[in-house]
């Protein structure tokens, strides 16, 4: 990975870690994770990213697309984000290292904001 696109996952991560904070502090933790998602998304879109929200990526095996695997959000076509609100179990970090392998990503964040303050875990792979 080129010392450029470490950089540009670096400030993505940032801006999404500054956004799940002004979401938090806002709305608090006590809604379904679809809340958290739509105002994360709003958060990152006000700051210019490039954010897909329920996106679907591809899934290789052996070089061809094989399924898809849905995810929350996408933002700057390079971190994967998944939330985690009190309506939904756990993803584990394992599940989403399998997910990155899969699809090509480089970078998750599990985003979890059932609590007093969000948990923010990365997960990242070496293509």
């Amino acid at each position: 990975m080129s010392t450029i696109d470490q950089q540009q996952i670096k400030i993505t991560k940032d801006r999404i870690t500054g956004a799940v904070y002004r979401v938090v502090n806002v709305l608090g933790s006590r809604f379904p994770s679809e809340v958290y998602r739509n105002a994360l998304a709003h958060e990152l879109t006000k700051m210019n990213s490039d954010v897909k929200v329920d996106h679907a990526l591809n899934i290789y095996y052996d070089g061809e697309v094989v399924g898809k695997q849905p995810i929350d959000i996408l933002v700057d076509r390079t971190v994967l984000v998944i939330i985690q609100g009190n309506d939904k179990h756990d993803l584990k970090k394992s599940t989403l290292r399998h997910i990155l392998m899969a699809t090509g990503q480089r970078l998750g964040l599990i985003i979890s904001f059932d609590g007093n303050k969000p948990k923010i875990e990365q997960v990242s792979y070496k293509l």
